[in-house]
């Protein structure tokens, strides 16, 4: 198998608008779609449309035509079709934003529209739309594409279709019908192939545990929890689950395999993986600016203090009880209007967001579809990395097995991913021995005043989602809850002292239809939505070892610092009855 990665350009004919939807000049009706730099561009996504258009049409005429190459049953492979059930059914062709080659002229240009009825000027219907580009100027937007491909000839293949498509379709952009935007020429170049089965980097071969910085190639979407059916706002942070997804993603495509399950790949070259890949933990992936340093989710306990002369923050963890800071009541981070110091003292760089917001077309008319307008607030990377660590925390595995695994791993990364997010964004993935990188702050695990402070880097499944702790609210009760979990997670090592923390019920709609929904309970009944309670990063929780039991507490404290916690048998009971023998805790 192979990736491929292709350059093209599109020579298009001014006057031309691929427009935006973020507000322009004062008094501008339409503008051009512009990235953070100001350089206009045409979105990969408007690409990708207008080469499912181009493809289906010519499959419409293809036995007229009797073109013997060409293969219409593979575009919705190719470009991805809707959804089925809530399931993605995503695309193996990504192609990254088209950026003009050079800075535009600005000019505008007024257009109206006329009354049908009396073939005159419509009242109040002047338009002013922004025009970048001359009329007959040549315009070029060079862009890449991205694929895996089974082999050389397959790669030509796919890379023949997308130039037919391109070169059959005629416009590009906003006004088409009034001739904007004419597409005269489009150049691609021979796909640049990397082979498969890449060699080991020096120095990876001999690793139980591996660091991986990840560099998106372009703008991505993760999206958090939304807060309307069309809006998807990115996080930060890359969960993870979305690594290890991406990562399979790549690797059932270098496979060309069409199998649900990473260990049904016929892949003789990483059978180690293959078998253990579900016993990969692959950490959060938190952005830097540093290659090698990764940055700290600040602890709730913090709190800040308005009076002169006072540190701009303090962390009460250590408290016995609550009190005045130089005779102030202190805010804690719920209460503060700007947390950029702390965060910046926890080593978090600033990120650029951008907003895009798109359509579906209606084939029949070629305009937009009706109630299908959507937007992605998504991340810039610019010269931000974002850094994790792959383990195998399972305690039956010796180190020889784990360095074969984590060796055939690092041979895979070598590829990157081409499927991060919602946007489908390719990344490049750089692999470390473990241990490379460091924290911008260092974790001692040895106790301090006789406890451990311990503060959650990612949100955690502790306590079950129950009516004494969703409706009442209940301080005490939700100590009882914490207290217990950490109790059980420590084999008894370890009592809960105190607790700074903050929970959410994650779930809705695309969980409960991807997980839940029509699935059986152990009775046979139809499950019903089950939210889970998760206790949010940055959560604080002060532990005591119990009398005689310090060692027993110093191995569990270090075994969380190398694996993170243990699921709470509660979970573990829960959710195998109702998945059968399977977890589904996401």
């Amino acid at each position: 198998m192979l990736r491929a990665d292709i350059e093209i350009c599109l020579e298009l004919e001014g006057p031309m608008l691929s427009q935006s939807t973020a507000p322009g000049a004062f008094g501008m009706d339409a503008v051009a779609a512009r990235d953070l730099d100001g350089v206009p561009y045409i979105a990969g996504s408007l690409v990708t449309g207008k080469l499912r258009q181009a493809l289906e049409e010519i499959a419409a005429c293809e036995e007229e035509a009797a073109v013997s190459w060409f293969q219409p049953k593979l575009v919705s492979s190719w470009l991805g079709k809707e959804s089925v059930h809530g399931v993605p059914q995503a695309k193996h062709l990504v192609f990254s934003d088209f950026r003009f080659c050079r800075r535009p002229d600005t000019g505008a240009r007024v257009r109206i529209r006329i009354d049908p009825k009396r073939g005159a000027v419509e009242k109040g219907a002047q338009l002013l739309v922004e025009e970048p580009f001359a009329v007959g100027e040549p315009i070029l937007f060079n862009g890449g594409l991205t694929f895996f491909s089974e082999d050389e000839a397959a790669a030509l293949s796919i890379c023949r279709h997308v130039e037919a498509g391109l070169k059959w379709t005629t416009q590009m952009g906003a006004y088409r019908s009034i001739g904007f935007g004419r597409l005269r020429q489009v150049h691609i170049s021979p796909p640049v192939l990397s082979g498969y089965n890449i060699a080991v980097r020096a120095g990876l071969s001999s690793c139980a545990t591996l660091d991986i910085v990840l560099q998106p190639e372009s703008a991505f979407c993760l999206a958090r929890k939304p807060i309307a059916d069309n809006l998807f706002e990115s996080d930060e942070i890359i969960p993870g689950a979305a690594i290890l997804g991406s990562i399979a993603s790549a690797w059932k495509s270098l496979s060309n395999a069409a199998v649900e399950q990473v260990n049904e790949l016929d892949d003789s070259e990483r059978k180690d993986l293959r078998q253990h890949f579900n016993d990969l933990r692959v950490t959060h992936a938190f952005p830097s600016t540093n290659r090698l340093i990764r940055p700290v989710v600040p602890p709730l306990s913090l709190v800040k203090v308005k009076a002169k002369g006072c540190k701009p923050y303090y962390d009460v963890a250590l408290l016995d009880k609550p009190c005045l800071i130089h005779g102030q009541p202190p805010a804690f981070a719920v209460d503060w209007k700007d947390n950029s110091d702390v965060l910046r003292d926890f080593g978090w760089p600033r990120l650029r967001r951008e907003m895009r917001v798109r359509t579906s077309i209606d084939r029949q008319h070629l305009r937009r579809g009706e109630s299908e307008l959507f937007a992605y607030e998504m991340i810039v990377p610019d010269a931000v990395n974002w850094q994790a660590s792959v383990s195998l925390p399972d305690p039956s595995l010796d180190n020889a097995t784990k360095e074969k695994i984590m060796a055939q791993l690092a041979g895979l990364l070598e590829h990157g991913i081409a499927s991060l997010g919602k946007t489908k964004t390719p990344a490049a993935i750089t692999s470390y021995p473990g241990d490379t990188i460091t924290q911008s702050l260092q974790f001692d695990p040895r106790p301090r005043n006789d406890v451990w402070v311990v503060t959650l880097q990612t949100p955690a499944l502790l306590c079950e989602a129950g009516d004494d702790l969703i409706r009442c609210g209940n301080r005490a009760n939700l100590k009882k809850a914490y207290a217990a979990a950490w109790e059980e997670m420590s084999a008894g090592s370890l009592g809960l002292v105190r607790f700074f923390a903050r929970q959410t019920l994650a779930g809705g709609k695309y969980l409960y239809g991807r997980f839940q929904c029509g699935k059986k309970d152990t009775d046979g009944k139809t499950k019903s939505y089950y939210p889970y309670l998760m206790t949010q990063e940055g959560s604080v929780f002060v532990l005591r070892a119990a009398d005689g039991k310090e060692e027993t507490a110093l191995q569990y404290i270090e075994r969380w610092l190398a694996h993170g916690l243990d699921l709470p048998g509660w979970a573990v009971t829960t959710y195998q009855s109702l998945e059968g023998d399977k977890i589904i805790v996401w």
